[in-house]
């Protein structure tokens, strides 16, 4: 829609019209245009589009037609006979790019505006992610943030985003098992999403479910066998319910693709602790020079850490 269409010429102005708003239309000063069926097409309009008689004047001078030129005579032409709905798809759209164009110039309430006008027109995919970029601004106010999130899923069902973020909203609310629900609702409709296994596995971690998080981390590191925060949260629940080997090479892995740069706090407290749950892995399998060297590791990059000052003393 950013792209201008190329302008066309006035067309018969009320053509198809009914009698009464097009005497109204004339007074308004709006006028229909006729559009080529490439720009009909791409646009999603009719074959005639109201217009502004000034803005059509001001448009042809550049030789094109800018959408916004379009949604006001359509909107003009809506309030004077609102079950007019030809012109809504067009206008769904138009109104979801100008809510992304004020989400980028830090206008919230603005976009909010525009999204709710997009939802408004009830226009299935459109209005469904109207309903979740809503949602998104809403997050400080959880149960309407959910309430446009779970309108949206009704709207487009096969999007998998939506599900994705009322999974973490009901996550931070710490309903685990509605969150596990949509993450795995998700994951059903991306199924080769490595992002999303993992975030089923630190779920199924939340819950105390061993098995299921080292299912979810185990597909993860299929689908991405480079990536070694899998491979690492893989090797804790391993280690952690006593696969002593496949805990070993896992932590191995991870740690041997780890960048030498690592990102944030974050990452590299990972890091350690990858270090630190490796060491225990050695020590377990009574290698206990390997693993007082990584517990001394630990140590360098935290010299408060409880486990590896308690692990390096015995």
């Amino acid at each position: 829609m950013d792209e201008k269409p190329k302008a066309p010429q006035p067309a018969n102005p009320f053509s198809g019209t009914k009698d009464g708003v097009s005497q109204a239309a004339i007074s308004r000063g709006l006028v229909f245009i006729e559009l080529k069926d490439e720009v009909r097409q791409r646009l999603e309009l009719p074959g005639l589009v109201p217009i502004f008689k000034t803005d059509l004047d001001e448009e042809l001078k550049g030789g094109q037609i800018a959408p916004a030129a379009f949604a006001a005579g359509i909107e003009a032409l809506k309030l004077l006979s609102p079950e007019i709905t030809e012109y809504d798809r067009f206008l769904a759209r138009y109104y979801l790019l100008e809510g992304q164009r004020a989400l980028e110039t830090q206008e919230p309430y603005q976009g909010q505006r525009f999204f709710q006008k997009a939802l408004d027109l009830e226009q299935d995919q459109l209005s469904a992610e109207a309903a979740f970029y809503i949602a998104a601004l809403l997050r400080d106010d959880p149960e309407d943030a959910i309430r446009y999130y779970r309108l949206s899923i009704e709207l487009n069902p096969l999007a998998a985003t939506p599900h994705f973020e009322l999974a973490r909203l009901l996550r931070d609310r710490r309903d685990l098992p509605g969150a596990l629900q949509e993450f795995e609702a998700a994951f059903l409709l991306e199924p080769t999403s490595a992002n999303l296994l993992y975030e089923v596995g630190e779920t199924h971690l939340m819950v105390e479910d061993l098995p299921k998080a080292r299912a979810a981390f185990q597909r993860a590191t299929e689908l991405e066998p480079e990536q070694w925060i899998l491979l690492l949260k893989l090797g804790f629940v391993e280690y952690n319910m006593g696969e002593n080997a496949a805990a070993l090479r896992s932590l191995r892995n991870g740690l041997d693709l780890a960048p030498e740069a690592l990102e944030d706090d974050t990452t590299q407290s990972l890091y350690v602790e990858g270090l630190y749950y490796l060491g225990l892995a050695y020590r377990d399998a009574g290698r206990p020079d390997q693993a007082r060297k990584l517990f001394r590791s630990v140590l360098q990059f935290n010299p408060q850490h409880s486990g590896a000052l308690e692990a390096a003393a015995g």
